[in-house]
């Protein structure tokens, strides 16, 4: 399966929750507050996705 990169696509912020609910990030963030979340994405100086399939 190939693996794409990309650097600064915006992703939406329920994307970002539901990442961070997977993986052991998540425990240490509000998931449940969506404009903290969403705030987190605007105000990124970078965001690096990587996309499989």
């Amino acid at each position: 399966m190939a693996v794409t990169y990309q650097i600064n696509t915006a992703i939406s912020p329920e994307q970002f929750v539901g990442l961070l609910g997977k993986c052991s990030l998540g425990a240490r963030r509000p998931l449940d507050n969506y404009y903290v979340m969403k705030g987190m994405l605007d105000n990124a100086d970078l965001l690096i996705t990587a996309w499989a399939g």
